[in-house]
């Protein structure tokens, strides 16, 4: 092994030991921490050319796949099915408010089309953090966002997929005819959904092995990494982005399996111990440190504020007799901070040429702030009463 790969293999690995020790103590998420370590030993030399290089965008793909299986099997069903219909149409209106409101800013201020997408990025994995520290899971304002950032994760991973598309034959009837490999690789989620359905009901011992909490051979985990592989191939082979492949992958075996903690536990063991770490500190150390400045700074600020307003405004639809205006409030706030979709996208953005260096920098720096910011934001709303005195 090269002595340039072995010293970066060693640095990834302090990056991702110490972010869950010191992002606490710096108020910050475990992913804004890896970010600015990748920026850190980028200036340092790492990770810009030769085998190292290689190593680590390889290891970074294979933490971008399996960042997007877990985003799957965070796609709460339950809260989708407690809802009702009434629920499901309230929420996916809202959801898909997000595109429209964004939609029409872009339009007013004059951005490229892809910022459509940027600005409505919703993502459900932050959120359930923080509603877990504050208790509020199981509260009206909890279930909303899980139901709304459910449905609105899944518009913008087909949005995301829509304009990787166009950007290889463009607007026209070629897209809507491409548009159909998008459509068969749904096909194949929901024919996966049916037959793995029929097996765990036909044999529920294999299945009991798979989600055991102790198990030698951990079938699970070998499972649920053959059926996200399986379906990254068939979206790579179909010409569509890996990472929606291993989104319906992951949303299949949460849609069957609704008590999955224990194989979520064994996965996170393998894709937040070691990959998903790996690919935000690849992103730090493709940062461009230039969007440090006060004018990058000022043009994350501005992204922001367009996707906060991109939140609010269809948020409000929520408002009813068992939602007040302080819950939606705190939907709008949580959903707003989509730091890995947001993360996701840029990538995607600078892979496709929607998106130049500077651009996908900007948007990292505007996940970093809202990451931190709008979590705050969020606590202070609904701050716990302080307990009261025998």
């Amino acid at each position: 092994m090269p002595v340039d790969v072995a010293v970066l293999l060693v640095l990834l690995i302090l990056g991702s030991a110490l972010s869950p020790l010191l992002a606490p103590r710096l108020g910050v998420p475990e992913a804004v921490f890896q970010i600015g370590f990748g920026i850190a030993i980028g200036l340092l030399g790492f990770g810009h050319g030769g085998h190292d290089e290689e190593v680590l965008h390889l290891l970074a793909e294979l933490g971008f796949i399996l960042l997007m299986f877990g985003a799957g099997l965070e796609i709460d069903f339950d809260a989708v099915e407690r809802g009702g219909r009434a629920g499901l149409l309230s929420g996916l209106g809202v959801a898909a408010g997000f595109f429209v409101v964004s939609a029409v800013v872009v339009w007013l201020v004059g951005l490229p089309a892809f910022y459509v997408v940027v600005l409505s990025a919703t993502s459900v994995g932050l959120g359930v953090a923080v509603l877990r520290e504050t208790g509020l899971t199981s509260a009206t304002v909890g279930q909303k966002v899980l139901l709304v950032g459910s449905l609105g994760e899944f518009l913008t991973l087909i949005a995301m997929t829509v304009f990787q598309v166009a950007s290889q034959v463009g607007v026209s009837l070629q897209l809507v005819g491409d548009l159909g490999k998008l459509a068969a690789l749904f096909i194949a989620g929901g024919l996966f959904l049916r037959y793995l359905s029929a097996w765990t009901w036909w044999h529920p011992g294999v299945f009991s092995r798979a989600f055991a909490a102790h198990d030698a051979s951990e079938v699970g985990v070998r499972a649920a990494l053959l059926a996200c592989m399986a379906f990254v191939l068939l979206a790579a082979w179909l010409g569509l982005e890996a990472i929606l492949g291993a989104f319906i992958a992951g949303a299949v075996v949460r849609a069957v399996f609704r008590d999955v903690q224990i194989l979520e536990g064994k996965m996170s063991a393998l894709s937040s111990g070691f990959f998903i770490p790996i690919f935000f500190i690849s992103v730090g150390v493709a940062f461009d440190v230039d969007q440090l400045s006060v004018e990058g700074l000022l043009k994350a600020s501005i992204l922001g504020a367009f996707l906060v307003v991109a939140r609010l405004l269809p948020s409000a639809g929520l408002v009813s007799a068992d939602v007040s205006v302080r819950d939606a409030t705190g939907v709008a706030l949580l959903l707003g901070a989509p730091l890995t979709l947001l993360v996701a996208i840029a990538e995607l953005g600078l892979e496709i040429g929607a998106l130049d260096e500077a651009s996908r920098s900007a948007l990292v720096l505007l996940a970093i702030l809202l990451s931190v910011l709008l979590p705050i934001a969020f606590r202070l709303l609904f701050k716990p009463p302080a307990p009261t005195s025998a």
